[in-house]
C-alpha cells in the first residue's frame, strides 16, 4: 500500500513540474529562396541516364538564416532523380538535406521518354515546381 501511495505521489510530482511548464516547441517554417536548373532542355540519349540536369535550392528559414540539415524532398513526374556524387537512383522522389549554407541538389535524368517533366520541391512551409523539357532529337 505504500508503494501505491509513493508511486502516486511522485506521479503528481511529475505533473506539477511538468504541467506548469510553459516552454514550447518552436517549429520555424523554411523558404525556398532560390532554385537553379542547370539545363532546362534535356535530348534522350538512349541508354545513357546520365544525361540530365542538377537541380540546386537554397533555403532561408523564418529569421533568415541558411539552416543545415533540413529535408527537402525532389519529386518528379517524368523521368528520375538520383543524388550527386552517386548512382543512386530513384524512380520518382529523392530526399536530401541542406549544407551549411542552406543548399541542397540532385540530379534530373532522362528515361528514353519525351515530354515537360514537372519537377516538385518542397520543404517544411513552402513548395516550389519548375520544369524540364525532355526531347528526342531524331
Amino acid at each position: 500500500m505504500k508503494l501505491v501511495k509513493l508511486t502516486f505521489f511522485l506521479g503528481l510530482v511529475v505533473i506539477a513540474i511538468f504541467g506548469c511548464d510553459d516552454r514550447s516547441l518552436e517549429i520555424k517554417e523554411n523558404i525556398i529562396e532560390n532554385v537553379y536548373v542547370e539545363n532546362d532542355t534535356v535530348e534522350i540519349v538512349t541508354g545513357n541516364t546520365q544525361n540530365g540536369s542538377e537541380i540546386i535550392v537554397t533555403i532561408i528559414d523564418e529569421d533568415g538564416s541558411h539552416p543545415l540539415g533540413e529535408n527537402v524532398r525532389f519529386k518528379t513526374d517524368l523521368g528520375g532523380l538520383m543524388r550527386i556524387g552517386t548512382k543512386e537512383r530513384t524512380e520518382t522522389q529523392i530526399d536530401d538535406q541542406t549544407d551549411e549554407n542552406g543548399i541542397a541538389k540532385v540530379y534530373f535524368y532522362e528515361k528514353d521518354v519525351p515530354g515537360l517533366a514537372e519537377i516538385e520541391i518542397s520543404v517544411f512551409g513552402d513548395k516550389k515546381t519548375v520544369q524540364v523539357m525532355i526531347i528526342d532529337p531524331e
